[in-house]
């Protein structure tokens, strides 16, 4: 899927807006803006459809805190230690790991066992033992979407989502419309406000899908076919 993609189907959708029928290079450029945005705005409603997956993060050695890379929206799990002698990390409150230990940030460094997130900043996390040097880990965090041109493909999101980008853009499309001066331009602020429903429904209707399909069931006797 590229912005492209998604550029073909607005403008089908909004085959009388004003910005279509300025020229072609124009109305590509503006077309082209609004779907980099609807694309950042879906990674800010739904970081997990961004989830960037790094099995070979250098951490700070020595350090108890960690800092996710600038490209991070916040961080999504910690897997295991990926470098030699590593295995399992487990994910603990860290209140309850201060209790235990009011000492743990200045223990002797080695390899983390446990990880726990920073309840105030999503893009930090902290590691007990502190890490000794040449610790990696494998990571999952929600990664900010770059500015895409035309033909670029859009990375991790699933093509699946093209249509609620599509109605994300033709939201945006139909809002500037309302707010033309001129008389040629439609102005329909319930149009914009559909588009806005569906592309916000679309995005949730996934979400609570996810609840269903994540949840594990015992499917009762006698009942596979």
């Amino acid at each position: 899927m590229t912005p492209n993609d998604v550029i073909a189907d607005v403008k089908r959708l909004a085959q009388d807006s004003g910005l279509l029928r300025s020229p072609d290079s124009y109305r590509d450029d503006v077309l082209l803006a609004f779907v980099n945005q609807t694309i950042k705005q879906t990674s800010i409603l739904r970081p997990d459809l961004f989830a960037f997956t790094d099995t070979a993060f250098a951490v700070a050695a020595n350090q108890p805190i960690q800092t996710l890379p600038s490209d991070s929206i916040r961080l999504i799990e910690v897997f295991y230690v990926s470098s030699a002698g590593g295995g399992a990390i487990e994910e603990v409150d860290r209140d309850l790991l201060n209790r235990t230990d009011r000492d743990w940030v200045t223990a002797t460094a080695g390899i983390p066992i446990k990880y726990t997130r920073h309840s105030r900043n999503p893009n930090k996390f902290f590691l007990y033992p502190r890490p000794q040097a040449g610790v990696t880990l494998a990571l999952e965090y929600a990664q900010s979407p770059p500015t895409y041109t035309g033909g670029q493909t859009i990375a991790l999101l699933p093509d699946a989502y093209l249509p609620a980008l599509v109605n994300g853009t033709v939201y945006l499309v139909e809002a500037i419309n309302n707010q033309s001066t001129s008389t040629s331009v439609r102005k329909d602020p319930n149009r914009a406000a559909a588009f806005q429903s569906v592309y916000a429904e679309m995005l949730g209707v996934s979400l609570q899908s996810n609840a269903v399909l994540d949840n594990e069931t015992t499917v009762p006797a006698g009942a596979q076919q």
